[in-house]
This record gives C-alpha cells, sequence and structure tokens, in this order.
C-alpha cells in the first residue's frame, strides 16, 4: 500500500485552484456483510476444499466534479475470515482513483489507477486469465495517464503511458513490471477519410524471491496505421496494419520475434440503442529461429439498450501476451466469447448475468479452456441498503490435468450506502 499511498497523495496535491471555484462533491461511505461458501478454495482439481468465507468491507467514495475536472476516489479494506481454514484469514485491499482535468482549452490531462491485495486464486481484474493454485496473497496496481491533445471535431493526438506491476507472496511465482509509454494520432482530413497513427513501447522486468531462475525481461516496440471512411454519420469502415517486436533477455533463453497483422473493421449505428463492431484478419508471427506461426485475428461487438437494461455481446480472437500473471505463458493464440445481461425487474430490483469462454494455445502448444458464469440480484430496500445473492462458476480444462479445476461459489449479503453531497 505504501507505493499507492504515495501516489494518491501526490494526485490530491495536484487538484487545481480552479477546482474550488464552482465543483460538486460528493461523499459516500458505505459497509457491507457477506457470506460466501466456495466448495474449492484452492482450486485443487484431487483435494477439494470446502469453506464459508466471512466478508467484513467498509469503504469511502470522494467525488469532486465541476465542468472541466473530474476527480474520483475509492478505497474499501475488507476484513475476511474462513470458517475451517482460519491460516487463510487477511485483510484484502481495493482502491481505484481517477482524475481529469482541461488544463487548456484544448488540453486535458487524464490519469487513472487501480489496485488490489487479495488472497482469492480466481483473480477478477480485466485481461487476467491465469490459475492459482494457493490462497497466498498477491498484490496487482495498474497505472496510466495521458495528454490528449484536441484539435478538431475527430481530431486528436495523445501522449501517455501505462505501467503495472505485480507481486507475490507465493516466492514460486515470478514478480514483474512493465511500462508502456504510447502516442496516438486521429485525424480526419475531411467528412469521409480519416486515418490513425499508434507508436509504442515496452519494457518487462521479472524477477523471483526464491533464488531461482526468473522468465526472461522483454522489450519491443509497436506501430501501426489505420486508413478509416466514413459512409455516413452511422457507418465507419476501417483498414489497419500493426507491426510488433519483442526482444527477450535473461537467461532462459526466450525466443526472439515479430508479429505482423492486418485486419478489416467496421463500425455501425443501427439505432439510438442498437450498434455493434466487428473486424477480422490474419497475423503472422515471425520468430528468430522456430517454424513461424500464424492465424486468424477477429473483434466482434454488439450493444443493445433495453428499455429497462442492456445487453452486451462480444467475441474476439487473435493472439496475445500472458506476462504478468501468475503462470506466464509468453505468446498465446486465443479465441473467447463473452455477454453481459441487465436487467431492472423492477425500480428497486435488478438482476444481472456474465458469462465467458476462453481457449488459448501457447508456443510449446499446451492448450487451455476456461469458462466463468456468474448470476445474481441486487434488492434496494429502506433507502440505503441493498440486498445483494450471487452464484458464480469456473472451469478450467488444460492439457496437464493437475492444473484442472471446477468451483462453485454462493454469496449472500447487506450493504449500507449514503451518499452525501
Amino acid at each position: 500500500m505504501k507505493k499507492i499511498s504515495i501516489l494518491l497523495i501526490g494526485i490530491i496535491m495536484l487538484l487545481p485552484q480552479q477546482l474550488s471555484a464552482k465543483y460538486q462533491t460528493e461523499f459516500i461511505p458505505s459497509i457491507s456483510i457477506t457470506e460466501l461458501w466456495d466448495d474449492n478454495i484452492d482450486l485443487d482439481n484431487e483435494n477439494e476444499k470446502s469453506d464459508w468465507i466471512t466478508a467484513i468491507t467498509p469503504g469511502v467514495t470522494l467525488n469532486i466534479l465541476s465542468q472541466d475536472n473530474i476527480f474520483s476516489l475509492k478505497y474499501s479494506p475488507s476484513i475476511v475470515r474462513y470458517k475451517d481454514e482460519d491460516q487463510n484469514n487477511t485483510v484484502r485491499h481495493l482502491a481505484s482513483l481517477s482524475f481529469s482535468e482541461m488544463l487548456l482549452k484544448n488540453i486535458r490531462f487524464t490519469i487513472n489507477d487501480s489496485y488490489v491485495k487479495s488472497e482469492d486464486p480466481l483473480e477478477s481484474t480485466e485481461g487476467v486469465i491465469g490459475t492459482r493454485e494457493t490462497r497466498n496473497i498477491y498484490q496487482r496496481n495498474n497505472l496510466g495517464s495521458n495528454i490528449n491533445f484536441i484539435f478538431g471535431p475527430s481530431n486528436s493526438f495523445i501522449l501517455g503511458f501505462n505501467h503495472s506491476w505485480l507481486e507475490n507472496d507465493d516466492v514460486t511465482i515470478d514478480d514483474g513490471k512493465i511500462f508502456d509509454p504510447y502516442g496516438t494520432l486521429s485525424y480526419w482530413f475531411n467528412q469521409k477519410h480519416g486515418m490513425d497513427l499508434n507508436l509504442g513501447y515496452t519494457v518487462a522486468e521479472f524477477s523471483r524471491d526464491d533464488g531461482n531462475i526468473p522468465d526472461d525481461d522483454y522489450s519491443g516496440g509497436r506501430s501501426g496505421v489505420a486508413y478509416k471512411y466514413r459512409a455516413n454519420s452511422l457507418t465507419t469502415m476501417s483498414l489497419r496494419y500493426d507491426y510488433n517486436t519483442r526482444n527477450f533477455k535473461g537467461l532462459m533463453g526466450e525466443e526472439d520475434y515479430m508479429v505482423h497483422e492486418a485486419s478489416l473493421g467496421l463500425e455501425k449505428q443501427l439505432s439510438t440503442d442498437l450498434s455493434y463492431t466487428i473486424s477480422a484478419g490474419y497475423f503472422i508471427q515471425d520468430r528468430d529461429y522456430s517454424d513461424d506461426g500464424n492465424g486468424l485475428i477477429f473483434d466482434a461487438s454488439l450493444q443493445k439498450k433495453l428499455s429497462k437494461g442492456s445487453l452486451s455481446i462480444d467475441a474476439k480472437g487473435g493472439w496475445d501476451e500472458i506476462v504478468l500473471e501468475a503462470d506466464r505463458r509468453g505468446f498465446t493464440k486465443y479465441q473467447q466469447l463473452g455477454s453481459t445481461f441487465n436487467y431492472n425487474m423492477t425500480k428497486n430490483l435488478t438482476n444481472y448475468s456474465r458469462i465467458s469462454y476462453r481457449q488459448d494455445k501457447d508456443s510449446a502448444n499446451r492448450k487451455s479452456k476456461s469458462l466463468r458464469f456468474s448470476y445474481g440480484f441486487r434488492w434496494l430496500f429502506l433507502k440505503y441498503y441493498t440486498a445483494l445473492i450471487d452464484y458464480s462458476f469456473a472451469k478450467r480444462d488444460e492439457d496437464q490435468e493437475d492444473e484442472d479445476y471446477n468451483v462453485n461459489r454462493v454469496m449472500v449479503g447487506i450493504e449500507w450506502s449514503r451518499p452525501y453531497r
């Protein structure tokens, strides 16, 4: 938490003086108590242990808004107690920060940060799919910041960086950090024709605490160009090419490679409440000395606003890098499908569901399949209280059977939250 505390204090000190002139302040304290039954707390295929897990979670949210500025800070520690496996008792931490300011008329500065400290092996951080096999504590932080120069209705130039780090109490897992500066240009020559340019560079470093050799560090660049054609106000087509490089340094002897990819895309607004995007193409991985790899890439999504809710469906495939996780696999081919559904049954009762499926194949031809599903209800009563019921299921099939798992979780809870403005 020390690194996060220093960052948050620094950002708060940078709050602009003009924010005090015209602003709205919202302070939201909260507290929740949840009871979770987990039938496989260690995600172990052979020795499944179930337990009741109680969590008491106080929280605080601070929002400060003005015409040109946004500041939001959230923090919620969680006291976690196990009924049987009490050696896992801990305090989790979850924090996030968002800050955005118009420095000048056409220049906006933005910073976002998220932090989690937990022992839950089924990580909920977006994009993390690896499996942990213990309840050892880990910490993860993702920081992003950029300056956006706006010079037209649809024209912008962005300079920014992302920085991520992972620390594990489990000494057999690599710790790591990734620094990723980038720049993007979006420019329309006229109402019909436009282009995107992007440049970036990545540096990744890894270490271990057990004296063994960590996975290799790497660096690499990326660049891309896209031509965009706006057929009308509701339809945009694109032609895109991207190029990535990876150069490794370390004792594990990982192989350098380059990736070329090209794709065609379409964005369509069918109505005020229905839109979709779709792109498809091909990638080629040019390895230093091994046989080259290749495959299809695709990205499609459908967004539908309902009279009392929303529905989204997304499908993706291509290549990925699984590195800053408990199980580093490096370059991976993948396909995934997901859907999210929210529906307001009554004014105060909402139900939701989320399902996702993904399959991966790494450079060692190791295959895995992951399925996650959740369904739940939120009922607001007595103005400031919310009752929660949630069921979730996760399943993973690996080539190595000792890494398979199935887990069912049922959670009930109650939350109090009140805004003060």
